[in-house]
């Protein structure tokens, strides 16, 4: 099997990238939240919960950077896998929405336990959105 030293280099660096990235944006957020100072930013909890479901999706889709590296080499037409979006990839993406609708609705109480017990959770979840959306692109081999 042969290895090719350019594509694990690019995915290293993508990772590379996406951490530097990562905290220069966090660092950001957190010295704006430090001087109460949210006028260059939407409203703080808005934009913190975007923050992270948009990086920790994009971080699932690093993992699966390899994939579509592989999947780029065949020859056919791109495809998207219909069932692995509505039924894997659609409820991972609505539970992870979980802190949004806390903010929105504060008054239930089992996303409020949710918010409260499973935080951990709930960045998996969004990690695992990046991943399963990722992986659900595929190349037909005619």
């Amino acid at each position: 099997m042969k290895y090719s030293y350019k594509k694990y280099l690019f995915i290293v660096f993508s990772f590379t990238l996406y951490f530097i990235l990562r905290f220069q944006v966090s660092y950001y957020i957190t010295s704006l939240i430090q001087q109460e100072n949210f006028t260059h930013i939407l409203y703080f909890p808005w934009s913190y919960y975007l923050y992270h479901i948009i990086f920790n999706a994009s971080f699932g889709m690093l993992i699966g950077l390899e994939y579509i590296l592989n999947e780029r080499k065949k020859r056919g037409e791109w495809m998207l896998d219909l069932g692995r979006i509505g039924f894997l990839t659609l409820p991972i993406f609505l539970l992870s929405l979980v802190e949004f609708i806390y903010f929105k609705y504060t008054n239930i109480y089992l996303i409020k336990t949710i918010i409260e017990h499973f935080n951990i959770s709930i960045t998996l979840l969004q990690i695992l959105f990046g991943f399963t959306l990722i992986k659900s692109f595929y190349k037909k081999v005619c």
